[in-house]
């Protein structure tokens, strides 16, 4: 309904921020997972607009949960998350601009998790390719978060050389 009703509900996005919050944080992981997919869709709508703005702060438990369920292999939540990391990655706002890092390390976790599906792995790269692009100042001003990618990448065509071999 969000893409139908989204802009109606502007003026309940601050405790909509709080209850997702509270749910992000709830010890049971499947009012984590339909919080993060709520959520997802809700800042996929937003990703252009400035009412973003009231979820950025959700970003961190956004992460903290998409990478439990990346470490027990819930491919379906991870890749939900992947997708709205993908649309916040056009994002101009300073406020998701400043979660850039914490995603992009995010995606390389992704990128190294042997467990998940190589479709996984590759939306978590094509986040990564698209935060360099649409920000390149915020990315290319982090020098250890550049060395990092770069680890990564050349870690990955290390392991095709000798798979390859």
């Amino acid at each position: 309904m969000t893409e139908t009703i989204g802009m109606h509900l502007k003026p309940q996005f601050a405790p909509m921020a709080e209850m997702f919050g509270r749910a992000l944080a709830d010890a049971d992981g499947r009012v984590q997972n339909a919080s993060l997919r709520s959520l997802g869709q809700l800042l996929s709508y937003l990703a252009d607009e400035d009412e973003v703005e009231a979820f950025s702060g959700l970003i961190p438990g956004v992460i903290g949960v998409a990478d439990s369920c990346r470490k027990r292999s819930d491919e379906d939540t991870v890749s939900t998350t992947l997708d709205f990391l993908y649309d916040l990655s056009f994002c101009p706002n300073p406020t998701v601009v400043a979660h850039t890092t914490s995603i992009v390390l995010f995606c390389l976790e992704c990128i190294r998790d042997s467990n998940l599906e190589m479709q996984v792995r590759d939306s978590a790269a094509l986040v990564i390719a698209t935060q360099a692009e649409s920000k390149p100042k915020t990315f290319g001003k982090d020098s250890a978060l550049l060395s990092n990618v770069l680890d990564t990448l050349f870690g990955l065509v290390r392991i095709a050389r000798e798979f390859g071999s």
